[in-house]
């Protein structure tokens, strides 16, 4: 039997003083699998950039930003 959920996944915080970013890659589209910590995405500021990895194994069905 399969189990499935649906998680978001939230950009970390990113230190006291940022407080916006950019979303400067995507590696994974949407419909794509991604293993567990994989990145998905990398968020830009105008200190640092950010991997956004996965949280576990699973298909990516939606991006918001």
């Amino acid at each position: 039997m399969r189990h499935f959920s649906i998680k978001t996944v939230e950009i970390p915080t990113m230190g006291d003083s940022i407080t916006e970013g950019s979303v400067f890659e995507l590696n994974k589209k949407e419909g794509d699998f991604a293993e567990l910590d994989e990145i998905i995405a990398v968020i830009e500021t105008d200190k640092v950039k950010v991997d956004i990895r996965s949280p576990e194994s699973g298909k990516i069905c939606k991006f918001f930003a």
